[in-house]
């Protein structure tokens, strides 16, 4: 009996011991199924940052998540860079399509922040965005840092993890020493015909210390009158279009200035010239433009055609006759009839005759010696003007 009921206190030992064995193990698997269901979000997706092309003169260091600008900013200035956002994989819970909209979760002294785009629909894990981000530095000195992180379409049980954003920390200095910068203004073309409707491109190249300076705004003129402004781009170049229809014939100067950036950059300017001309259709009989002519009278009837852009003739030209003694020797080969004399046109100056839509001016030779003359027409077409000469010879009486 003893025996007995030692073996039945055995037995009910072992199955108290089984019984414990069991109930750990039973709980060892709903603990690991607690923790597949109730903690998938660990095993999301989550957000890489990477910056870069940060404005000149301004660099980075650091890596995702945590960058420095390296050197003080100016008070007031703006900084601009790129910033990439790329999933990096940690599971496979999280769904896609996925919009995502970012913005600056915080920063101390309050700078001002634009993002550019700022959302995006990440269509699966391999997609990326880039956002051109702009950072107003505080006029007062101090130290700072701005984070960017995402704000919407983050978290949640098959969401997608935000991890901790992009903090960029820069330093606004105590003073500022801009940089000095050169403007080279390009006119393309530089030389147009009269009542021109192409349009002329103005072109203003910004550098500072040999390198291009992106991000500035170009102002031009013609004339001292607005003519457009425009944007310095990677290259440092700013472009734009001009109608020049309206502009007189001449000389008229173009200007581009850059006015600066405080603490950043200094002003610089350019100007060039821009003129226009008429189209010259040549001197009209009884002038041969071969230089062949031969004047016998007391009066040399000086014609000329002009037009503008268009062919249209030009009414209201100030044109010129000048006159050069080249030599005693007459080298035309052509005798012309003299036309009548006329006294009536006032200096140089020619008159306009509608009648043949030309210029004409009686150029009064009288007095002057036997031989060959150049004659040249002044439209005041200025640089770009051509030489509008031809020679004639002037034989009035016997040589001895």
């Amino acid at each position: 009996m003893k025996v007995e009921r030692t073996n039945q206190k055995g037995n009910d030992f072992n199955k108290s011991e089984g019984l414990m064995k069991g109930n750990m193990i039973l709980g060892v698997f709903m603990a690991i199924a607690a923790v597949l269901i109730f903690a998938p979000a660990v095993f999301a997706y989550s957000i890489d940052y990477l910056a870069a092309n940060i404005s000149a003169p301004y660099q980075f260091s650091g890596s995702s998540g945590n960058y420095q600008i390296t050197e003080p900013v100016n008070p007031g200035d703006t900084i601009t860079f790129d910033l990439t956002f790329s999933i990096i994989g940690k599971g496979s819970t999280t769904t896609f399509p996925r919009p995502v909209e970012f913005g600056v979760q915080n920063s101390n002294g309050d700078p001002a922040v634009a993002l550019d785009p700022s959302s995006f629909t990440f269509s699966s894990a391999s997609s990326s965005f880039t956002t051109r981000v702009t950072i107003l530095a505080p006029s007062v000195p101090g130290a700072y840092h701005v984070k960017i992180a995402p704000i919407n379409g983050v978290g949640g049980g098959t969401g997608l993890s935000g991890e901790s954003g992009i903090l960029v920390h820069f330093t606004v200095a105590d003073s500022c020493s801009p940089d000095d910068t050169a403007l080279s203004l390009t006119v393309t073309p530089a030389c147009i015909l009269y009542r021109s409707t192409s349009n002329v491109t103005l072109s203003a190249a910004l550098t500072s210390g040999g390198a291009p300076v992106s991000g500035q705004i170009i102002d031009f003129t013609v004339d001292s009158n607005n003519a457009g402004s425009a944007g310095t781009g990677s290259d440092g170049i700013a472009s734009t279009t001009y109608n020049p229809a309206w502009l007189a014939v001449g000389d008229h100067t173009v200007f581009a200035s850059f006015e600066g950036q405080e603490c950043l950059y200094n002003g610089s300017s350019d100007s060039k010239t821009l003129g226009v001309t008429y189209v010259f259709l040549g001197f009209q009989q009884p002038i041969n433009a071969d230089g062949s002519s031969v004047f016998k009278g007391n009066d040399i009837p000086v014609k000329i055609k002009i037009a503008d852009a268009n062919g249209t003739p030009v009414t209201d030209a100030d044109a010129h006759v000048y006159f050069t003694f080249i030599s005693s020797a007459v080298v035309g080969t052509s005798t012309e009839q003299p036309a009548t004399a006329k006294n009536n046109e006032p200096g140089n100056t020619m008159r306009y005759d509608p009648s043949a839509d030309q210029y004409i001016f009686n150029w009064d030779v009288t007095g002057l010696a036997n031989g060959t003359y150049s004659i040249r027409i002044d439209l005041g077409e200025g640089s770009c003007g051509e030489t509008h000469t031809v020679v004639v010879s002037i034989a009035r009486k016997a040589s001895k």
